[in-house]
């Protein structure tokens, strides 16, 4: 049974350190120089973006096992391949995952007039914004009414 065992716990070690690999890649996103783009000088003028960052992850293993209850009216021929016991089992797994994403907010322009931040402009968040509002206008004209 031991060999089982061993092989279960190594099967799971070698499945967390590939989880770990994976989340450490996921990591390396958010370091400060994501946040930051790579400047670019033209002329007088050095550009760079700004960014959002954003990382959510999580992992989790467990392992088990054990030999099941005896049963009642267990056949003679279990009982004798089996040493009497019911058979056992042992198992172990694990899963892991995550997410990252990034978003320019912010264009920095340092210039000979001084630095100057200009904010991107979310067009998507603006268009749900809008609808959100105009379907509410709506619901709230059509419960008026019915008043």
């Amino acid at each position: 049974m031991s060999d089982k065992i061993e092989r279960v716990v190594h099967s799971a070690e070698q499945s967390h350190d590939r989880v770990i690999g994976l989340l450490e890649r996921l990591t390396e996103v958010t370091r400060p120089g994501a946040v930051f783009g790579e400047p670019t000088t033209v002329g007088d003028h050095t550009v760079m973006t700004a960014s959002e960052v954003f990382l959510a992850m999580g992992y989790g293993f467990g392992l088990g096992g054990g030999n099941g209850p005896k049963e009642e009216g267990a056949s003679e021929m279990h009982s004798a391949v089996h040493g009497g016991e019911m058979p056992g089992g042992y198992g172990g797994g694990g899963g892991g995952g995550g997410s990252s994403k990034g978003r320019p907010v912010a264009v920095v322009t340092l210039g000979p007039m001084g630095i100057r931040v200009e904010p991107v402009l979310d067009l998507t968040k603006v268009g749900l914004a809008f609808l959100m509002v105009l379907g509410s206008f709506f619901v709230m004209m059509s419960k008026m009414r019915k008043a």
